[in-house]
Parts: structure tokens; sequence; C-alpha cells
């Protein structure tokens, strides 16, 4: 009898210890991931790290970045700014590394680059055939190359596959020479000068990245054409005269932006 009570006993111990272990185990993160996933199902998390303010956790899914309680219960959406730091905005400190990472994992092949002969800054640049401010940003390429800015072209066609920039950028990545195909457009807004001189046509089976494009555009924060995305992960929208896109590029090479 004395021997089943101490059997008993030790295994209620057991039970106790390993249940008083398991509660350890389940950490911040591991109750904000569990949240997030029954409110958001989609949501793909990128990252789940302290934030500044004691009892938030920062969340990174994309470009997007929210902040969540330690308990998983609740969550914000908007700007953190650091009034001990100038005002410092946090947030979008955090979106810039999130889209300085994901630009890394481009594959460089799939997009079309204007090489600068003296690089000292690389520019990715979101634009659309048909659009007015993309046709004026395209008028600069060659001062900004001749001033060592290296850009590099992603087609973003902002009306979706069914629009004529679309159509437009298609045959611009499915063209044998790219590059002269993306002159060409930029130029004429068609293909018929390269097509007459028998110097290009659409490939009968092309895979273009254009789908991949627009999805990482919409991930890291664009929208609208022509929209750069500078190497600390600033973003600028519309068209900005050379010699101030230059000023800009020289202040993120030295490191004195500030958001």
């Amino acid at each position: 009898m004395l021997l089943r009570l101490l059997v008993l006993v030790f295994g209620l111990g057991l039970c106790t210890a390993l249940s008083w272990a398991n509660t350890l185990a389940i950490t911040p993160e591991d109750k904000i991931r569990h949240a997030l996933k029954e409110s958001f199902p989609e949501m793909h998390i990128d990252a789940i790290v302290l934030s500044p303010v004691p009892g938030m956790y920062q969340i990174t899914s994309g470009g997007t970045v929210l902040y969540v309680s330690e308990d998983g219960r609740y969550i914000v959406s908007g700007e953190l700014f650091d009034l001990n730091q100038r005002r410092k905005n946090v947030t979008e400190l955090a979106r810039r590394d999130a889209r300085i990472q994901m630009l890394q994992l481009l594959d460089r092949r799939t997009a079309i680059t204007f090489e600068a002969p003296n690089p000292k800054y690389t520019v990715f640049v979101f634009s659309d055939f048909d659009c007015t401010a993309c046709k004026a940003f395209y008028a600069h390429v060659s001062e900004l190359n001749l001033a060592g800015v290296e850009l590099v072209f992603l087609g973003f066609p902002h009306e979706g596959k069914n629009s004529k920039g679309y159509q437009q950028a298609l045959d611009v990545w499915c063209a044998p020479d790219r590059l002269a195909a993306f002159k060409a457009m930029a130029r004429d807004g068609n293909l018929d000068a390269l097509k007459a001189a028998s110097k290009t046509t659409r490939t009968a089976i092309c895979k273009a990245p254009l789908d991949e494009f627009i999805l990482l555009g919409a991930k890291i924060g664009v929208r609208a054409t022509p929209t750069l995305a500078l190497q600390d992960g600033t973003l600028v929208q519309g068209v900005m005269e050379p010699s101030k896109l230059l000023e800009l590029l020289e202040q993120v090479r030295v490191g004195s932006t500030n958001p």
C-alpha cells in the first residue's frame, strides 16, 4: 500500500513538473505567433523581436511593421517615434531594414541594369512604360549613369496584367536584347524600330519575372511609379531632379539620412 502511495505521489509530482516546464517553455514569441496565426492566418511573419517599448514586440511581415503586446492580446499599427533621439522614426528604420533584405534576395540577372562607368551608388527603380512620370525619369538615365548611379530597373505595371504597361514590359523582358528593347520602349513606347531592323522578337516561351517584381514592389511599399529604392532602404516616389537625387544618394552613402 505504501509503495503504491509513493508511486502515485511521485507520478503526480512528475506531471506537475512537466506541466510547469511546458509553461516555462512558452515564450512571448510563441504566444504572439499563435495569436497572429489565429487572427491573421494569411500573414507570413519574417521576424519577431523586442521593440524599444517595454512589453511590446516588433513584428515584420514583408515591408509591414507592427507592434504586439507580449501576451499576444494587443496589436498596434502605426509609426513609433523615439523622442529622446530627435523624434527618430523607429518604424521606418525597421521598414528600411526589411526592404534591404528583400532586395538583397533579388536575382539581379532578372532585372535590366544600366551600369555606371564609375559606380558609386545603386538605385532600384520600379517603373512602368505606360507612365508619364516614368518617361520623364528615363530622360535622366544617361546623366545619372555618368554621375556614378547604377540603375536597376524592375517592371512594375501598376494597372495589372491586362494593362498596356504589362504588355509593353513583357515585350521588353522577353526580347533577346533586353537593354536595347528597354531603351527603345522608353523612347518610342513600342519596339517597332527594333522589329523593323530584325533586332528583336518576343521569344515563343518566355518566363518574364514581372509577377515577381510586382509582388516584391507591393511588399516593400511601392504605391506609384516610378519608385526608387535606395541602398539604405529609403523609398522615393515620383521624379526627382538629378542634382537633388545625387545629393540624397550621397547623404545615404555617408549615413546621414534620418527618417
